[in-house]
């Protein structure tokens, strides 16, 4: 199995870099845009096979996201027949 590729976010300044196997990716000012994407084309890589893996640099301690696919909602079955309704208000 190949080597996972690695997502890092790091603050610099006040800005959040995110690096793909420590090449320049984007800049971000919130953490939790650089999270979110970071943590999309992890799973993207997934999807085709390619481990992948995202970690979060803060405060010299590394943390490391959990990028597993989210679990279906129950209450959107059915083309979310538990919202509809078949009689007016």
């Amino acid at each position: 199995m190949p080597d996972p590729i690695r997502f890092d976010i790091k603050r610099q300044g006040s800005i959040w870099k995110l690096t793909r196997d420590d090449k320049a990716e984007g800049e971000y000012s919130h953490v939790d845009r650089a999270t979110h994407d970071a943590v999309v084309r992890a799973r993207e890589l997934q999807d085709t096979g390619t481990p992948a893996q995202v970690f979060v640099q803060a405060d010299d301690k590394s943390i490391q996201i959990d990028t597993d696919p989210e679990p279906g909602n129950p209450d959107l079955a059915n083309n979310a027949a538990a919202f509809t309704r078949l009689t007016p208000l």
